[in-house]
């Protein structure tokens, strides 16, 4: 399968009722496709599955968090080809997919664990349940938060990081993978009056970043930001938002680098 019909597999809805998953469309997709590879799921019960190489948790864990969960008012999800874009109903859908390609291409080390998680439309207790298992089975964590954002999109940006809960260890490996792709990009920040001063100037939306996961991880004491995808539209209906198709690639192939070098640290 190519890129756009690995995200038409799994075009599924998936609600929780804040405690369980009580449809796991999309996620059973994904197991599927991931049946038969290295990556093991560690965890599948409450708010999220969780995914490690060979079912191995590391020490210290890289989590790339993507929530599963749909508003009430996605009522089917698609993807489809737009001219130069995607068109699909893709909060969060479409990090769903490219979390899920990166493991399929095995283009993750081993630090790295995925949660595709529930509840971030309202509480973002999944990203608790998973801060709480890997603390409970001896592990650190940073997190790497994927969502979509309505921020770049028009200025051709084929990425964004966003809500930068972080150290200055941690944020400089994310800024430098970040400037290694050959692209524009924008960063919007937690706190529009503390931009840190690695951060290229070009790049800085001022503007306070939107609430997600990484405000919850961030309460818990993980250091996270968000690394989003631009999107046109309303993210939150059957309508769907588009996407660059051009940011396909560039965003899965530097979320790879972000990840494995945070890894490293």
């Amino acid at each position: 399968m190519n890129y756009l019909e690995l995200v038409q597999s799994i075009s599924k809805v998936n609600y929780d009722d804040r405690t369980n998953f009580v449809c796991r469309d999309r996620l059973d997709a994904i197991a599927e496709h991931l049946s038969g590879t290295n990556w093991k799921k560690v965890n599948e019960s409450g708010l999220f599955d969780l995914y490690a190489i060979d079912g191995k948790l590391p020490e210290h864990a890289v989590v790339i968090s993507t929530h599963a969960d749909c508003v009430d008012a996605i009522t089917a999800c698609f993807t489809k080809e737009v001219d130069d874009c995607w068109l699909g109903t893709f909060d969060n859908l479409i990090t769903n997919a490219m979390a899920m390609i990166l493991m399929l291409e095995n283009r993750l080390s081993q630090n790295v664990v995925v949660a595709f998680t529930g509840d971030e439309e309202r509480g973002s207790n999944g990203a608790a349940e998973v801060a709480e298992y890997l603390r409970n089975h001896g592990c650190t964590l940073d997190a790497i938060v994927l969502d979509v954002t309505p921020m770049g999109f028009d200025e051709n940006a084929y990425f964004s990081i966003e809500n930068n809960f972080w150290d200055d260890a941690f944020g400089k490996t994310v800024i430098d993978a970040a400037k290694s792709a050959d692209c524009k990009w924008t960063f919007v920040p937690s706190n529009v009056d503390e931009i840190p001063n690695y951060v290229p100037a070009e790049a800085v939306i001022p503007m306070k970043a939107w609430p997600d996961e990484s405000w919850r991880y961030n309460d818990l004491g993980v250091h996270c930001l968000s690394y989003c995808i631009p999107t046109k539209g309303d993210m939150h209906n059957n309508d769907g938002v588009l996407i660059h198709t051009a940011s396909v690639a560039v965003y899965m192939d530097t979320l790879a680098k972000m990840a494995n070098a945070l890894a490293e640290k």
